[in-house]
């Protein structure tokens, strides 16, 4: 999306003259064949290790499904809550100034350099707003826009001054010292800290829960999580038995169907000694689903005191791990 509002600014403000405009043709033919080339590629290495259905029902179908209407989804970004979000609060002195530099822009004839910025501009508003969801994390995008208009601003402000770069130092000096009060009192959060002020418990309690489960399990071993913590995997240094490391697709989406019965099939396959499970705001309604039929018909509750955090641990009844448990049991 960047590109194609940056190539359409580049060609309505090429380079001046008439060369320009032949430069600004040849750059876009050239940027078209690269990001053309790229997309071949990669659908062609999908295509010759025979997952291009898993390449476009990830990247296109259930994307699709995720995003819903596109157009709504655009003018649900121009509301303020989402324009400007809480999540933007430490931004506001980049936007502040950036919104200061265009005041100080002749629009009668846009600067080229104004016009690009602009377009990127106007691609991050577009990528934020696409799939419908608005999370915090998404206007990260903003932060090479907003500090490029900042500084423009002040060089902005520095020529209607009259030059000299006082107001350009000191305005920088300035700005500066207002994003660091902002910023300098996150440092003094722990990692563990930040993870849990932006997600919660479930961030921290994923990664001690993958702890818990490598002491479970043998190195050869594997399990399986009905959640979307994909983390428990790293974490406890134990592969996935399944390429489907998240239940959304499983339980709603185009390919559903057809993702569960391959996790079906996985399972089947590698008989996990352990599952975990996390309760989902979605999952909790569907206790029929399939897998979770499955599980329920093959797998025990851990004894209370092995239940870690916001997970349950299951057993495969009669597995290796069960009968280790059952042995460490200690007697009546």
């Amino acid at each position: 999306m960047c590109c194609v509002f940056l190539v359409a600014a580049h060609l309505a403000l090429p380079p001046g003259g008439a060369t320009g405009r032949r430069r600004a043709v040849a750059d876009a033919a050239l940027i078209v064949a690269i990001c053309g080339a790229a997309w071949l590629s990669l659908v062609g290495y999908f295509a010759m290790t025979h997952r291009l259905a898993d390449f476009t029902g990830a990247v296109f179908a259930y994307n699709g499904f995720y995003a819903d209407n596109l157009i709504w989804n655009l003018f649900q970004g121009l509301e303020p809550s989402n324009l400007l979000p809480g999540a933007m609060g430490s931004l506001l002195p980049l936007v502040t100034a950036s919104l200061l530099g265009l005041t100080l822009v002749r629009w009668g004839r846009v600067p080229r350099r104004t016009g690009l910025l602009l377009a990127l501009a106007a691609s991050v508003l577009v990528a934020i707003a696409a799939p419908g969801k608005f999370y915090a994390h998404y206007y990260q995008l903003w932060l090479p826009v907003l500090a490029v208009g900042a500084a423009w601003a002040l060089a902005a402000l520095d020529r209607v001054a009259g030059g000299g770069t006082r107001v350009l130092h000191a305005g920088g000096v300035l700005l500066l010292g207002v994003l660091a009060m902002l910023q300098l009192p996150s440092y003094s959060l722990p990692a563990e800290g930040w993870a849990q002020t932006k997600h919660g418990a479930i961030v921290v309690d994923t990664e001690r829960t993958g702890r818990v489960i490598d002491r479970l399990l043998r190195p050869d071993e594997t399990f399986y999580h009905w959640g979307s913590e994909a983390g428990l995997y790293l974490y406890s240094g134990h592969r996935p038995p399944t390429g489907v490391l998240f239940i959304e697709p499983l339980l709603e989406g185009p390919s559903a169907a057809a993702l569960t019965r391959r996790v079906l099939a996985d399972l089947a396959r590698e008989a996990p000694e352990l599952v975990v499970v996390r309760s989902q705001p979605r999952a909790t309604s569907l206790p029929a689903h399939p897998v979770v039929r499955w599980i329920l018909s093959r797998y025990r509750p851990l004894p209370e005191a092995l239940q870690p955090y916001q997970f349950l641990l299951l057993a495969r009844s009669g597995g290796a791990l069960a009968r280790r448990l059952s042995r460490r049991a200690p007697g009546p």
